[in-house]
Formats: structure tokens, sequence, C-alpha cells
């Protein structure tokens, strides 16, 4: 029977039931299937009595725009959405945080913030504040970052991008107070040409070393830093250099900086993100180095620069603590548990351009991916091999445009502490090998269910606060119709490697 918008297909799928020869591959197996294609998914925490939910966004032929909220239960998430409704059409973003004692699902409009109240499922205004989408759009409601605990008061705060600067509404007893507009305008780049807008990344760490984090952006090869004082952030920044060698991405794109390079000999880097990687408290930065002799002889390189105490603050040695090689071109360096405050794994995912793999590819229509991770240790930092090496392929088509990206992933799906490794068999099943600490068991444990053709939808979560990992499968416009409706659930269970 087909469901409609609001109910689940619980197909309780467990103990390997589907995978013959894969005994003890355990997940409880479920589906959701909205009235109109997702365009979006996101677990929300404290909702339903602390539980959490799941909300679905998405949108109809005619524009429409939809949102629904489904409970969590401990195996499974509930049948019937508590909120199944119709969201405005300016409705652009939405968010979720705690307003008061009371967590809430909050949307960015052109006019300022909304929230929405649950019992008569309408928006109310939250706080009037400008930002740079100022026009409506039929375009998805998706996720943004906006509202989030800037001053580590216990309560979530309103920050938004405007023309004029950065707009923060701290959060009181008595509501939202705005705070003096911080001169941290979005940047005007072009891309082959065309303008857009690019709001500036925002990095919130302890750059003073004064005991509260303050807030920074990068500008010419320095962090601009609004230190956090008693009464808010500063309105001007204090200047600290970063001594790395990078591009000056104020004012071009990477690809505009590289493009008119000769291509047979040069050493470009970048910052490629700031984060704490091990579990000290201060930003460290991780930068990527592109390395060429030609057209098709090109690798790239992740460099780890560790923040140390300074006299004047945070500061950065010029020689990296570590290094991420590749034999080509590295496509992402992923942080493991990057919401832990303990040191964080890396995986890198890469593949090589040469003239010889792209005749391969244009014949297989395949590419060859390597995926890397590597534990973070003390000393080393991170070891100069990585500690395991998977190969997934990615597939296309000429014809169609469609590209199969599988999905690799790493967490604690069976509960036990170790980090577990799931890859993507094509668009028909997961293959899941066990952590052993450091390593890996040698067995391999398969699931077998329904995948997208692109593994950028299949996400890795905590659904119901189990603390194992569990797996949320989406479908887009490769897939087909009548898939896009849905959003599969894996929760995750107890896993054993069948010894025979």
């Amino acid at each position: 029977m087909r469901a409609r918008c609001g109910d689940i297909v619980l197909q309780s799928l467990v103990g390997g039931l589907l995978c013959a020869g894969t005994a003890n591959a355990q997940f409880i197996e479920s589906e959701l299937e909205f009235n109109v294609p997702i365009d979006s998914h996101r677990v929300l925490r404290g909702f339903e009595d602390g539980r959490g939910s799941i909300l679905l966004t998405g949108r109809s032929k005619t524009s429409e725009k939809y949102i629904a909220l489904y409970p969590i239960l401990n195996d499974s998430v509930h049948a019937t959405a508590t909120i199944d409704m119709t969201v405005p059409a300016e409705v652009l973003f939405f968010d979720a945080g705690r307003v008061g004692d009371e967590m809430s699902l909050l949307f960015l409009t052109p006019s300022g913030i909304s929230r929405l109240e649950p019992e008569s499922a309408t928006l109310l205004p939250l706080a009037d504040m400008p930002s740079i989408f100022r026009t409506p759009s039929n375009a998805a409601v998706t996720e943004l970052d906006f509202f989030m605990d800037v001053n580590q008061d216990g309560r979530d705060d309103i920050v938004l991008t405007d023309f004029d600067g950065l707009r923060i509404a701290l959060q009181s007893e008595d509501g939202f107070v705005q705070q003096n507009v911080l001169n941290i305008r979005p940047e005007l780049r072009f891309n082959q040409g065309a303008p857009y807008y690019q709001v500036q990344d925002l990095h919130y760490f302890d750059f003073t070393l004064d005991g509260k984090k303050d807030l920074a952006i990068i500008r010419d090869n320095r962090f601009l830093v609004f230190e956090y004082t008693e009464s808010g952030f500063a309105s001007s920044s204090i200047s600290m250099p970063i001594d790395i060698e990078i591009l000056d991405e104020a004012n071009e794109s990477y690809d505009d900086q590289v493009v008119d390079i000769d291509q047979s000999d040069f050493r470009v880097s970048r910052i490629d993100k700031v984060a704490d990687l091990d579990g000290d408290e201060l930003p460290d930065i991780m930068t990527i180095t592109t390395v060429s002799s030609g057209l098709f002889n090109k690798h790239t390189e992740y460099n780890v620069h560790l923040g140390r105490n300074g006299s004047d603050g945070v500061r950065y040695e010029s020689i990296a603590d570590a290094q991420i090689p590749s034999d080509g071109i590295q496509v992402a360096l992923s942080i493991l548990g990057e919401d832990d405050d303990t040191g964080k794994d890396l995986v890198s995912t890469s593949f090589r351009l040469g003239f010889g793999e792209l005749i391969t590819a244009l014949f297989s229509r395949s590419i060859k991916i390597n995926v890397e991770l590597y534990r973070i240790g003390t000393e080393p930092l991170y070891p100069a091999k990585p500690d395991y090496r998977a190969k997934v392929k990615l597939r296309f088509s000429l014809s169609t445009g469609f590209v199969n990206v599988p999905a690799v992933r790493f967490g604690d799906f069976d509960g036990d502490g170790n980090s577990d490794l799931m890859l993507q068999q094509d668009v028909e099943g997961l293959e899941i090998r066990l952590g052993d600490g450091r390593d890996f068991k040698s067995g391999k444990l398969k699931w077998s269910t329904t995948l997208p053709r692109d593994g950028t939808l299949i996400k890795v979560v905590d659904v119901n606060g189990d603390e194992r990992q569990d797996v949320l499968v989406g479908y887009g416009r490769g897939d087909g119709d009548e898939m896009r409706t849905r959003l599969r659930i894996l929760l995750g269970h107890p896993m054993e490697v069948d010894a025979r």
C-alpha cells in the first residue's frame, strides 16, 4: 500500500534479513514518504519531549513550499507528523535552536526571522533584521546556520550578514538585543566574469587567549579579530598575522587567480579550513596546496598548522605540523567528529589527473577515487602514510549527464566506541567494515537497500540519541520522481562480523 504524506512505511529489516550470507549486519530500516519531492532533511534535537524529530522540506510542481515534522522514537520514527503544513512563499531558509526555554523552528524571510508556533502551525515574527537575502524566491527552503550561541551564555543568538555588515542579536531574558553592526560585509567576487556575493566564513575561537571566544574572519593573510567583551563583540577589529604563505581570497576567487599562471611549474596554497584538530580549543589551520608540472601533471597536499599560545594571542609556525599528501587531486578533506572536544581524524578523498587516466575514464565512464583515513596521534600528529585506504568508482553518463558519486562514511554504527567504515555499493546496498581500535576487522558486512546515484544524499547522524550513528538516505533527480519523495532511515544496532 502506498503511504501518504505523514505516513511511514516501517519495514523492520533486522539482522541481515535482506542479505543472505551476511548474518549479524543489523539496522532497523524505515521509510518516510512526503507528498512532494524532498529538498532537505534534518534531525532536530530537543523537540518532542527531548527525543527529537526529523524535519522534511519540499516543493510542489507549482512551487508551493511544505514542511513536516516527525517525532523520533527509540527504534523508529513516528507514523504521523506532528506538523504538516505549507509555508509562505517568502520563506528562504530554516534553522533551529532554543528561544527562552523551548526548542523552536525558525525561518528566515526577506523581512527578518519568524518562529513556528507548533500548536497553531503559524509563523510568528521573532526579530526584524535585514540580511543580504532580500528577494522572495521559488527556491527550496534549505538550512542556514543563523541561530547559535555566540557568547557562550547558554542562549542561542541571531547572526546574519547584511550589505552594511554583520548583524548580531544577543538573546536575553527579555528577548533579542541587537548589537553594533560589525564591519564584516559580503564580498563581491567574480567567477569567470560573473559577479556574485560571498558571505565570509566566521570563526569563533579564543584568539586573544583571555578565556572568551572571539569572532574572526580571514583577510590579507591575517585574522581580523572582533574581541568579545562584557558588552558584546568589539566594533573594531584586532589584526593577527597568520604567517603562512597563502593566496589573498578577499578580492578574487581561487580559480581566477591561477587561471593565467604558467601551468608548467607552480605551487600555490590557500586556506581550506579552520578547526580545532588536537582538542586544545585553539584554532588550527588547514591549507591545500596545488603543485603543477603541467596541465596533466598535478597533485595536491593538505598541510596542518596548529594554533599555539603566543604573547599577543594565537600564533602559527610557517612550517606545517603535519602533511596529508596525495599523488593526485584531493577534492575534500573531511574532519571526523568535528563537534567533539577530542582530537580529530581526517579523511582525504582524491583522484589522479593524467592524460592516461582521462582517456581511460572516457572509455570506461568511471573514475577511480582514493579514500584515505589518517588517525590523529601525538608524535607525529598525523602519520606520513594513511592508516587505511579504500578505492571506489565514480561513474558518469555522457548521454544523460548523471554522475554516480558513491558514499564513503565513517561512524560508530554499532556503539562499541570504534569508528566503522561504510561504503556504498552502486545503488544496491552498503558494505560495512567494523572498527577495531585504529584498524578495521577483516570481515565485511552488507546491507541491501535502494540507494541514490548521488552518494552525497546519504548522511550519517545519531537519529535517536542512543550514541550509535544512523544513516539517512535521500534521493535526487537521477533516481526518478517517485523516489524523490522518500527518506530512508537506517537505525544502527550492535553488529558482529561473521566468523565463517
